[in-house]
């Protein structure tokens, strides 16, 4: 017999059956058991993760730090930089936070869009220079940008903001970053720069500069008050005291920031002036003076964002450039009942021998404004105050950065009538659609080719009604023969042959069947993105172009119609390298090899192909704003139609719309 070490189970039942059998097991049991356990430890793990606070990291673990790409984090640290508000598409605002922690050397970028933007701007909760936050908010990584969305108004906490008893200062020399200071002194050299006010204090002892940011422009939108003072900063030698943090721009330049209304008083400065006449202003220059003078034109410059009204002495012809904010000049020019030929006597202060820092003006004598019909006010110099009535909008649009542009038409010709977003804003109407029938006052202006009526107050549109008038009649001619049609309307077939943007309007080239006459048609991007759709259009495609002649070589589009469709030029990226400057191509299922976003919100996208080649993808922010997902990251495939361009020695190809790129 065995031994009974090696007897099996059946042997000790056969031999010694007095042995009691082993318990028989439910498998099905134990399957149960380990289910519930499974559960259970799922269960915990889903509640912890669920009640886990959300993780505050440093920003230095976030940079190029492509595990963190969408996450939600807190990040906390000092608001190192002005919060910057820009106009977008459709009027939208968009915030920029600049935020340090002390652990790289670079804020760290915080975008925040509407609506939540606009939920920050009106609750006041905009966090400030110098303040300490803890912000909640969702990483994107990039390949040589990171940055950050804030999702949620409510996800911004100020843990410290600089303040106490103020130090009053009369220079900022020894003044160390965030120190919360007061100056007091007379205004000089107001100026209007991107981020917004800028302007010297002259103190007791030496001078302060002074940054009122733009931000506190949105956030006391329909304050009087806060209006009324950033008006007055404007005006040279207004007497000011302004509190707020102190900002070294660029890490050497001092500057006060004030953080809100109550840390701004100020009161306009009225010097006593002798009045003389326009000739004399050499002998006056760096003192204020009043002279009176004919109002001979008016005028914007973009560089100084100040109007200019040109003067001429009735006494000696003598000529004067004053000059002022748009606040200031509507508060004495109507142009329904001001025009050029109005008398006024104006006070300011001489800058040199031309010009004159306008503080205010009386209208003595009043010349009224021409009512024109469009084709009278073509002939009509720029700066001329007009008069259009009961005009037909044939275009409108809202460009990107919201001022309108309206196409009117009456039958004896075309213009556009041009109204910037300062003024839109304050309009109590939509801009005017198609069919609508308004009156308009503004004054005379070119922009590039583009003929146009500038609009500066709230009134100088006034709808009459939204009857939709006979369609502009077009005369049909040759390619060839538009020249002999400047300030016509014309019609007639060409072959669609480039693009090229240039200062905000889109330069399409057409040309003859045989490609020897060529004409430049200016669209807005909203008529180019609508009749030359990138994915459906071609090249060569042929086009009926209805619209007004504004030069020998350009006609400005009304309206287009497609005559003979040729299919999108599909290339490769190689061959795209080799394609010229203007012609529209299409790039089908490109990899993007890196992709990063602008400060500005523009998209730059890499791409390459089975040749190997690389090209940009260049996306305008105001494209950016009409897609529906996010910048592509690395690895992604796209199909890409747009036109080829150039920027400096960087070969592009430019998306003019969202139907443009598409995610496979």
């Amino acid at each position: 017999m065995k031994n009974e070490k090696e007897l099996t189970e059946v042997e000790k039942y056969l031999y010694y059956p007095e042995t009691t059998p082993r318990k028989v097991y439910d498998i099905s049991f134990l399957r149960v058991v380990a289910i519930t356990l499974a559960l259970i430890g799922l269960t915990g793990v889903y509640l912890v993760s669920y009640y886990a606070p959300t993780p505050l990291m440093p920003i230095k673990q976030l940079k190029d730090n492509f595990l963190m790409n969408y996450a939600t984090i807190y990040i906390e640290g000092v608001v190192v930089e002005p919060p910057r508000a820009e106009l977008q598409s459709g009027g939208k605002i968009r915030l920029t936070l600049y935020v340090s922690d002390g652990s790289t050397d670079e804020p760290f970028t915080i975008f925040v869009y509407d609506p939540t933007s606009t939920e920050l701007l009106k609750a006041n909760k905009v966090p400030m220079i110098g303040d300490r936050v803890r912000i909640l908010v969702q990483v994107r990584v990039r390949e040589d940008f990171t940055y950050a969305y804030l999702q949620d108004a409510r996800s911004v906490y100020i843990l410290e903001r600089p303040g106490g008893e103020p130090i009053f200062v009369n220079n900022l020399s020894n003044i160390s970053q965030f120190q919360y200071v007061c100056a007091n002194g007379l205004v000089s050299n107001p100026r209007i720069v991107s981020s917004g006010l800028l302007l010297d204090l002259d103190t007791m002892s030496g001078s302060v500069t002074v940054l009122v940011p733009n931000v506190l422009k949105y956030i006391y939108e329909n304050d009087t008050a806060f209006n009324d003072k950033w008006n007055k900063l404007q005006i040279a030698r207004s007497n000011a005291t302004i509190c707020g943090v102190v900002y070294y721009y660029r890490g050497t330049s001092p500057e006060i920031v004030p953080r809100n209304s109550e840390e701004i008083s100020v009161e306009s400065f009225v010097e006593e002036a002798k009045e003389i006449d326009i000739s004399e202003l050499p002998a006056y220059i760096g003192k204020y003076v009043t002279f009176t003078g004919t109002l001979t034109k008016l005028g914007y410059d973009s560089t100084t964002y100040k109007y200019l009204l040109h003067f001429s002495s009735e006494i000696s012809g003598a000529q004067a450039i004053s000059q002022c904010d748009r606040s200031t000049l509507v508060s004495f020019i109507d142009p329904w009942s001001v025009g050029v030929g109005s008398k006024l006597r104006v006070y300011g202060l001489v800058r040199n021998d031309l010009i004159v820092e306008l503080v205010n003006a009386t209208v003595i004598e009043i010349q009224p404004p021409p009512s024109l019909t469009i084709g009278e006010a073509l002939q009509r110099a720029y700066g001329t105050i007009v008069v259009l009535k009961s005009v037909a909008v044939v275009n409108s649009y809202v460009t990107s950065g919201g001022s309108w542009q309206i196409d009117v038409g009456d039958g004896t010709g075309t213009i556009r009538i041009f109204v910037p977003s300062s003024v839109a804003k304050e309009m109590n109407i939509p801009v005017p659609g198609v069919g609508t029938v308004i009156s308009i006052a503004g004054y005379r202006d070119v922009y590039g080719s583009m003929e146009e009526i500038v609009i500066f107050t709230k009134n100088g549109i006034k709808v009459e009604n939204v009857t939709t008038p006979p369609a502009p009649a077009f005369t049909p001619i040759e390619i060839n023969q538009v020249a002999q049609y400047v300030n016509k309307n014309v019609s007639f077939v060409a072959v669609f042959s480039k693009i090229i943007y240039v200062s905000g309007t889109y330069y399409v080239e057409f040309t003859s069947s045989d490609g020897v006459y060529r004409v430049n048609v200016t669209m807005s991007r909203s008529q180019l993105a609508s009749y030359i759709d990138p994915t459906l259009v071609g090249w060569r495609s042929v086009f009926r172009i209805n619209g007004t002649v504004q030069d020998p070589t350009t006609v400005r589009l009304i309206d287009a119609t497609l005559v003979w469709r040729e299919n999108p030029l599909v290339v490769s990226v190689e061959e795209a390298l080799s394609i010229g400057r203007g012609i529209p191509v299409m790039l089908v299922n490109v990899t993007v090899a890196g992709s990063r976003t602008t400060r500005s919100g523009d998209w730059q996208i890499n791409v390459t192909d089975s040749t190997g080649k690389i090209i940009l993808v260049f996306v305008p922010r105001s494209v950016v704003g009409e897609l529906g997902f996010e910048i592509p990251s690395k690895g992604t495939i796209l199909i890409v139609a747009g036109y080829r361009d150039v920027y400096a020695s960087t070969e592009e190809v430019i998306v003019y719309s969202s139907n443009g790129i598409k995610v496979r």
